[in-house]
């Protein structure tokens, strides 16, 4: 019996060891074999979840590619973020979003909730630091545990059809959502909402805002401009409930970094996909509006520019 017990656990110790292998290996190939550059290098990037994702229409605005994507919380932003800057010397400004629903407990859920693991460590973790893969690890034992066989799977994916692109599946894809290009959507419903009467309470999410705060870090390294920008919320989201906490928190963790707000940013009640996302009709409103912006500030840097170099 006890020799029995003995070959067992020698062959679940050695099954265990070449399992981990096999995860380890594909991680070490993928990572070396994976190209982040764009195909067409933009001037700006704007990174964050699904408020950017929706909002920013590059038709509209040419200089700027639209990296953020539904669900996305900062961990997995830094991870591109540091990604795509090393592949794409191009890049002279990060723009991040930073909304209200981004300081609630929620976010941990984005970072290391099984859902989200399940989503986003495939297509990651060729990616992640032994850091990154420890706060995992910490956070949600078992539901990253439980994905290892779907990371080995699309590693070995990637590896057999020799795939080294990746943009497409860390790039925004609102279109996917049918709400969203729907061009005669109905008016949404206005609510009038009573925040005294919410009584919202929570714990900031910490985590997430140091995540955010790493993701500035790296953009700071690679020499780029940060922006934090908010894109609009509709006036009937209960998220205007938490204002002052967000804006407490932004001043506290991002005070010395621009900030360009756009919650109030006049739409119409057909440009609304819900009270937090534009539809397409509204993104091309507001992508029309901020390239106009972008090209008056410009404008008057050059014009200041030309002032300084006159004798």
């Amino acid at each position: 019996m006890h020799t029995f017990i003995k070959k067992t656990l020698l062959f679940l110790f050695t099954l265990s060891c070449s399992y981990l292998a096999i995860y380890i290996g594909t991680l070490f190939v993928v990572n070396k074999q994976t190209n982040f550059r764009l195909e067409h290098p933009k001037k700006y990037i704007i990174i964050g979840h699904s408020h950017s994702e929706c909002a920013i229409n590059e038709n509209h605005l040419p200089e700027f590619e639209n990296l953020a994507q539904s669900g996305e919380s900062y961990f997995y932003s830094q991870i591109k973020l540091k990604r795509i800057l090393a592949h794409n010397p191009e890049i002279k400004e990060v723009w991040i979003e930073f909304s209200n629903n981004q300081i609630i407990p929620k976010m941990e859920d984005w970072m290391y909730g099984d859902m989200y693991l399940i989503h986003r460590i495939p297509i990651y973790a060729p990616f992640m630091s032994l850091e990154d893969h420890l706060f995992l690890l910490s956070k949600n034992f078992w539901g990253y545990w439980k994905v290892t066989a779907l990371v080995i799977q699309k590693n070995i994916e990637r590896i057999y059809k020799k795939e080294d692109q990746i943009v497409k599946e860390i790039k925004a894809n609102p279109r996917n959502n049918k709400v969203y290009i729907e061009r005669k959507a109905k008016k949404i419903e206005i609510l009038k909402i009573n925040c005294k009467q919410q009584k919202i309470t929570f714990d900031i999410s910490v985590n997430h805002l140091r995540y955010l705060q790493k993701t500035i870090q790296i953009a700071e390294n690679h020499e780029k401009v940060v922006k934090i920008i908010r894109s609009p919320i509709h006036a009937s989201s209960t998220l205007r409930c938490i204002e002052k906490t967000y804006q407490q928190q932004r001043k506290n963790w991002f005070h010395d970094l621009p900030f360009s707000d756009f919650i109030d940013f006049k739409l119409e009640d057909d440009e609304w996909m819900d009270y937090q996302h534009l539809n397409e009709k509204g993104a091309e409103r507001f992508s029309i509006t901020l390239q106009k912006r972008m090209e008056e500030m410009e404008g008057i840097g050059a014009h200041k520019a030309s002032k300084k170099e006159q004798p």
